[in-house]
């Protein structure tokens, strides 16, 4: 019923809109500092193949962020995720579900001049709405992260994040990504990013990626990575869709 409800929500909201240029939180692990505009609302969908060495494959198919523009400087934002876990080995088994459910917002705390510095707090409350108990904590869970970035000039640019999450432990991370835009349309990364739980010792990774715009509101993405000291790697396609409703009543 959540579900039914939140996208007739959404519905709703893509009324009578049209499109202008986007910026996206997809694909890097890290967060943009951008806000949406007030009235306007962007999809970010994608597929997802995740291994990790304890011979589990997860596939997201798809994982999609809903964004919303709310007010000035600020943004209503949901995670939803359907979700396939293989376990590979002599017999394989898979289990296919929904993930537990994320409403947050982005909060834009400053912006420099010509957008050249940004900095934003993003917020996410994790719900124990996930199908079964491979896809949810059962539990509630909180995820936030400062997010800032800059516009270096001749088409470089770098984003960094600052986590604390509690997943059923206490957590804290960062993330660091570098951009260069090759043309007008076409972007690449590179990304090192890593966390460190109370239960658990500090994991390491990176990745790397390319944007590229199709239309001025529309943008193609691919990424894949790996961990530096945990067995772990990935590898994702995705869309992202932004429409701006330009009624003044």
């Amino acid at each position: 019923m959540m579900r039914i409800i939140l996208t007739s929500i959404i519905c709703l909201l893509v009324l009578g809109i049209q499109a202008q240029e986007i910026t996206t939180d997809r694909p890097d692990q890290t967060e943009s500092p951008a806000v949406l505009a007030p009235k306007s609302f962007q999809f970010e969908t994608g597929y997802l193949v995740q291994e990790n060495g304890d011979d589990l494959r997860e596939i997201l198919l798809p994982t999609t962020l809903f964004r919303i523009g709310f007010l000035e400087n600020f943004e209503l934002r949901v995670v939803h995720e359907n979700a396939l876990h293989k376990r590979t080995g002599t017999a394989e088994s898979a289990v296919q579900g929904f993930n537990d459910l994320q409403f947050g917002f982005k909060w834009q705390l400053f912006e420099g001049a010509n957008e050249n510095f940004q900095l934003a707090l993003i917020s996410h409350a994790v719900l124990p709405t996930g199908t079964k108990p491979e896809f949810s904590l059962d539990n509630y869970g909180v995820i936030n992260k400062i997010a800032f970035g800059q516009d270096l000039g001749k088409d470089w640019s770098y984003g960094i994040n600052l986590n604390y999450d509690y997943l059923d432990a206490h957590s804290i991370g960062y993330t660091l990504a570098v951009g260069y835009g090759i043309t007008s349309k076409l972007g690449i990364y590179v990304e090192a990013f890593g966390n460190k739980s109370e239960d658990e010792d500090y994991e390491g990774f990176y990745d790397a990626g390319m944007t590229y715009l199709l239309e001025e509101n529309i943008q193609l993405d691919f990424s894949f990575g790996s961990g530096l000291n945990t067995d772990m790697n990935y590898l994702s396609v995705g869309l992202s869709w932004l429409f701006v409703n330009t009624d003044e009543n």
